[in-house]
């Protein structure tokens, strides 16, 4: 069906100029031009023959006395009569026909508008961008998906060759330069990513196929673009999910089979500590007193971090209530001020002024946020740096709150993986805080997304579902 569209686009194009084309309206013009023609004549002659008959019968008047002879020229004259109404009914002919042309010309006009109005809806309203040429590579349409995708100006480009118009590295003139100029050549299609001029880089899938007129001439090319980022994300998403569902069955296995042999030594050495004291009748010196702290120190680090990938994996239930987003925030802020100013850095909040409610654990929405402060500092201890909250509703009914560091940020290749557990970049990192941190979101049934720039910093967008106005009240 877009193909079939697109097919009409060098008759109907998108921009506001008359459907109909220039040797048509010349041919209607001429058209007209006869059929007022030859009402003139046929007027001019019915005036002529009046005036003549007017000034006959003036002299015939004056000058005849004889009632015979008037008789037989007043004959004449009343067949004249009849003859100028049998010119007459030709003038109302001619009349008629052009003003049916006109009415006929003005509907078909504005059925043809109308008919390039919807052409022009569909492709305006589809989400795949289109752009077409015609043979000299000129650009004779490009919709609005187009303009977003590749970041052009849809009007500014109109009848310009897409090679000033597209960088000259670019892979879809790469794809159109290599593309057959014969008529029967096969459509191309091909998934790149694209670089933007404002460094966007984006998954596309370009398809060129030619474009053809009613004889089934090749009169140009269609250049389809689809933005694959919408469909790259629900994938990683499904795979991270696949991840983590696999992951988890494993983890909770091997916890469970470590935390026994844990308890057992840690149940022991307190054992151990007791008899030594016991047995030798006086208290530990120094250094075995160090050692056996040294052993339960680790111990219970490593129970600590077993009880964390525990909840990275199977995040603990959420006791929902209602309470304000902005309220939770404000608190952890409070918390962590010192903790970021001591560290060299600064914090500044913007949110809404009004309350936002969601259903949620107020305990665990503070350990999200916490993390994420701690994250960010982390990512900033190399130089002093800014952490920036702020928050905004969108169209979905959803509280976006978005966190901005200027911290060393993180490459494109390890975007992916981050919310992975014991993922980490940190010489000192477990790699469980944003592996927690996404599942508790996702228990409250919000998203969590991340872009970052090496050198420059991180920002995360947290969404959450908004209570409804009735249950506001």
């Amino acid at each position: 069906m877009l193909k079939n569209l697109l097919k009409k686009l060098p008759r109907y194009e998108v921009t506001n100029r008359n459907p109909l084309t220039t040797q048509a309206l010349w041919v209607h013009l001429a058209l007209i031009a006869v059929t007022l023609f030859a009402l003139g004549i046929c007027l001019w002659l019915f005036l002529d023959i009046s005036a003549s008959q007017k000034q006959f019968r003036l002299i015939l008047l004056q000058s005849i006395q004889d009632d015979t002879v008037f008789q037989k020229i007043n004959s004449i004259y009343e067949q004249e009569i009849w003859l100028d109404l049998l010119l007459l009914l030709p003038i109302l002919i001619l009349g008629l026909m052009v003003l049916g042309f006109v009415s006929f010309y003005f509907k078909t006009t504005r059925r043809l508008k109308e008919v390039r109005s919807i052409d022009n809806y569909i492709l305006q309203s589809i989400t795949r961008g289109v752009l077409t040429t015609d043979r000299k590579s000129k650009i004779t349409s490009c919709n609005l998906a187009m303009q977003d995708i590749l970041g052009i100006c849809r009007e500014e480009c109109h009848q310009e060759p897409i090679e000033s118009v597209l960088p000259a590295n670019d892979p879809i003139l790469k794809m159109l330069s290599s593309t057959s100029d014969g008529e029967n050549r096969r459509e191309e299609e091909e998934e790149i990513t694209y670089t933007r001029t404002d460094g966007k880089m984006m998954p596309l899938r370009v398809t060129i196929s030619a474009l053809h007129d009613e004889e089934n001439r090749s009169i140009g090319n269609i250049i389809l673009v689809k933005d694959l980022s919408p469909i790259r994300s629900l994938e990683e998403k499904v795979r991270r999910q696949e991840r983590f569902a696999a992951l988890g069955h494993l983890t909770r296995r091997i916890i469970h089979e470590i935390r026994n042999p844990l308890s057992a030594m840690d149940m022991n050495l307190q054992l151990l500590q007791e008899y030594l004291e016991e047995k030798l009748r006086v208290q530990l010196d120094d250094r075995v007193r160090r050692y056996l702290s040294v052993v339960f120190s680790e111990l219970h680090r490593l129970d600590a971090i077993l009880r964390n990938t525990h909840l990275s994996v199977h995040p603990p239930a959420i006791e929902r209530s209602k309470l304000d987003l902005h309220q939770v925030i404000q608190e952890v802020t409070m918390k962590m001020q010192a903790e970021v100013e001591s560290a060299g850095h600064e914090l500044l909040t913007r949110t809404l002024d009004s309350p936002v409610y969601i259903l949620g654990d107020k305990n665990l929405l503070i350990q999200v946020f916490i993390n994420m402060f701690k994250n960010s500092v982390e990512a900033m201890k190399d130089k002093a740096g800014r952490i920036r909250l702020s928050s905004h509703i969108n169209n979905k009914n959803q509280i976006i709150i978005k966190i901005e560091d200027t911290g060393r940020g993180v490459e494109w290749q390890n975007l992916s993986r981050i919310f992975d557990p014991y993922f980490t970049t940190k010489a000192k990192g477990t790699g469980l805080g944003l592996s927690i941190v996404h599942n508790i979101v996702s228990q409250h049934g919000g998203e969590i997304n991340v872009v970052s720039w090496v050198g420059e910093g991180t920002v995360f967008e947290l969404s959450f579902p908004l209570v409804e106005e009735c249950d506001q009240g």
